[in-house]
């Protein structure tokens, strides 16, 4: 199972968008924050590592400053940037079937072009 590299979901089908096509989208206005599949914020990350930590026997001042410790969400900004020039513009995407739909209008004429190879059982070394 492969995991989405906008929503971090795992997924069994999606679509490898090249990074040029990425860069390309979030110049043209794709922007995973406002389309919602992206948070600005960590606030379901921080439910479920408080949840991970009060299991493991931490006390509530350790969980809130582990929280606050922990790296913020990169900005929306600072996102587009990376992705047309920066680090996320340096290798390929693979884009969930959600995320897709957000994306393609973004993507214009390539969005048919990358679709991922299906993914094999164990048994299927032979195809």
């Amino acid at each position: 199972m492969k995991v989405c590299d906008i929503c971090n979901s795992s997924s069994h089908r999606g679509t490898i968008v090249k990074a040029q096509d990425m860069g390309n989208a979030a110049r043209q206005g794709f922007d995973p924050y406002t389309s919602g599949r992206l948070s600005a914020d960590n606030t379901a990350l921080n439910t479920t590592v408080s949840k991970i930590l009060k299991e493991q026997g931490m006390s509530e001042a350790q969980i809130r400053s582990y929280i606050a410790n922990m790296p913020k969400p990169a900005s929306p900004e600072h996102w587009k940037q990376s992705a047309i020039s920066g680090s996320l513009s340096q290798s390929d995407w693979y884009i969930c079937d959600i995320c897709m739909v957000k994306l393609k209008p973004f993507l214009g004429d390539n969005a048919n072009e990358h679709k991922a190879p299906a993914l094999r059982k164990w048994w299927q070394f032979w195809r």
